[in-house]
């Protein structure tokens, strides 16, 4: 738990509390979403559940770059997420990483069990994270970007609390958005990134 949230968080939140669903099929070393392979075991993972409109379609008429999640304030494609190193629990070496951001905003790294099928419209962006979702850390971004873990964090095995036999999982980060302005009229105060897939080992 963070212990301290401001009120924008915390709306978002209870919100994804009360809405987050899951529907994924596993199979094999794979998951298969309607059809689509996304991701093999053992490796850092694949981006998944885009903005820019082959995953649904952004809320606010906003829809991002290729690979980026839906449209941001900065008009330049919207927040990608990546990950590099290696999911396993015996040598954690992942880590995180969002670009695109606004210029000295929060951003809230969360992990989910199940990708989201199909992806639901959240603020103005798409929630991708389906079953449990864990709030892994709360941090700002420096020069539009932010990760986690950073120096001094814990590992993410840890702040995911994978178990020691693994698991499949989903990440996706959160972050205040207040510039965004659509000539529908309305206004939301977050936006979300793509959603990382990942698959732990021992």
């Amino acid at each position: 738990m963070f212990k301290a949230r401001s009120s924008w968080t915390l709306a978002a939140l209870v919100a994804l509390t009360a809405v987050a669903t899951a529907q994924n099929h596993v199979s094999g070393n794979r998951v298969d979403i309607s059809g689509k392979a996304v991701g093999v075991v053992g490796d850092s993972g694949l981006p998944v559940c885009f903005g820019d409109g082959s995953w649904g379609r952004c809320p606010v008429n906003n829809p991002g770059a290729p690979g980026h999640g839906c449209d941001n304030s900065l008009g330049t494609g919207g927040a990608v997420l990546m990950a590099e190193g290696m999911p396993s629990l015996s040598k954690d070496s992942m880590v995180l990483s969002v670009a695109n951001l606004p210029a000295g905003t929060t951003a809230v790294f969360m992990q989910g069990r199940k990708l989201s099928n199909p992806s639901y419209p959240f603020g103005d962006g798409l929630m991708c994270l389906g079953g449990q979702v864990l709030q892994l850390a709360m941090k700002r971004t420096v020069g539009g970007g932010s990760m986690f873990p950073d120096f001094g964090d814990q590992s993410l095995s840890r702040a995911g609390k994978i178990p020691y036999f693994g698991r499949t999982v989903v990440y996706q980060v959160l972050y205040r958005d207040v510039g965004f302005v659509t000539g529908t009229g309305r206004f939301d105060t977050f936006n979300l990134s793509n959603a990382w897939f990942t698959s732990w080992i021992p």
